[in-house]
């Protein structure tokens, strides 16, 4: 960690695959200075490509800083940045030559799972992947839904999905105040750049996925209820999910159907949700009262937002409607986790 005289001490970051999350995370930290991304690898795009999609995006628009690309790096907003198009994570230059703090990688790669944690085990910074591993035996924290800080952690660090640090956190604090006998999930996510404009081969084993993304509502198979099942072991058999790919492009849905051990009323649960979302879930949960739809939410930095208005119960039986940017939220708890390395850390 870089601490110039007189200066305030920075985060050097690199950003591994610059997709959706690569990208949105940038946007993110280009706004605080405390946060330098230093390196930008992809092995997937060029060069060109990659500085033409730091400044255009279809869904959070044209980037106001200037963006320049020249001897192998990205200038953007006279802030030089070092573009590497490397395939093997171990060969990328980070240790000799850019002296980074931490490591985000966002290429969404397992191939070679196991080399490559090996390797970043022995790399002298932290690496955070914006997934959720095949194996608990690399640790995983998620905002909201842990009892502990970063503090605690190791190395390397998996900071979840999407579709987990939205609900995980509300689903844990309701099963610890009050009892759940069962929940059933159903999210509703926008389509993803590796689905289909027309019929044609699945990028999966879930045939329905090689249906058209942007005329239909897509069902299919989610790592959330894996994910749900691996926190909660003692709960597998009370707990059901499933998705929709659906023909958007950002902004997504969770609908919780909970059923607990006792009846509970419609006023309670809202009631009992916005004092959370103020104090336990301050700055990743919002309570909002407003009559929004999907397109509302667009860059809101939150885990998820609970919808006052689709808040019901029946006897001992609720619903609640969570929304959240599927790109933009998550990625800002990726920023959470650099903020949070950058309060514990000493400089070096």
């Amino acid at each position: 960690m870089n601490v110039p005289s007189g200066k305030t001490k920075t985060l050097r970051v690199a950003i591994n695959g610059f997709g959706r999350i690569g990208r949105a995370l940038f946007r993110i930290c280009l706004k605080d200075p405390a946060i330098e991304i230093v390196a930008i690898n992809d092995f997937y795009l060029t060069q060109e490509e990659i500085a033409y999609l730091c400044k255009y995006d279809s869904i959070y628009g044209v980037l106001p800083q200037a963006v320049e690309l020249a001897n192998d790096r990205l200038f953007v907003g006279g802030q030089a940045i070092k573009i590497l198009q490397i395939g093997d994570l171990k060969n990328l230059p980070f240790v000799a030559e850019l002296d980074i703090d931490v490591l985000v990688d966002a290429s969404g790669d397992s191939s070679n799972f196991y080399a490559k944690l090996e390797f970043l085990e022995k790399c002298p910074f932290r690496t955070a992947f914006t997934n959720y591993p095949a194996n608990r035996r690399s640790q995983v924290y998620i905002y909201g839904a842990e009892n502990s800080n970063i503090s605690t952690l190791g190395k390397i660090v998996f900071l979840g999905t999407c579709d987990a640090n939205a609900v995980l956190p509300v689903y844990k604090q309701l099963a610890t105040a009050y009892d759940i006998k069962s929940a059933s999930i159903v999210t509703l996510h926008p389509y993803l750049s590796h689905q289909n404009l027309l019929d044609g081969k699945s990028p999966t084993q879930d045939l329905e996925l090689g249906r058209a993304s942007q005329n239909n509502l897509i069902p299919k198979t989610t790592s959330l209820e894996y994910i749900m099942k691996e926190y909660f072991p003692d709960r597998q058999d009370e707990i059901a999910i499933m998705s929709f790919r659906i023909p958007t492009n950002a902004v997504a849905n969770a609908n919780l159907h909970l059923v607990f051990e006792e009846s509970i009323s419609k006023q309670l649960l809202q009631s009992t949700l916005a004092e959370w979302c103020g104090t336990i879930w301050a700055g990743i949960g919002l309570y909002s009262q407003e009559k929004c739809v999907s397109i509302d939410y667009l860059a809101a930095p939150y885990s998820f937002i609970i919808d006052h208005h689709w808040i019901d119960t029946a006897g001992n039986q609720a619903r609640i409607s969570l929304w959240y940017d599927n790109e933009w939220g998550y990625s800002s708890r990726v920023y959470d986790f650099l903020k949070d390395v950058l309060a514990q850390e000493s400089p070096r």
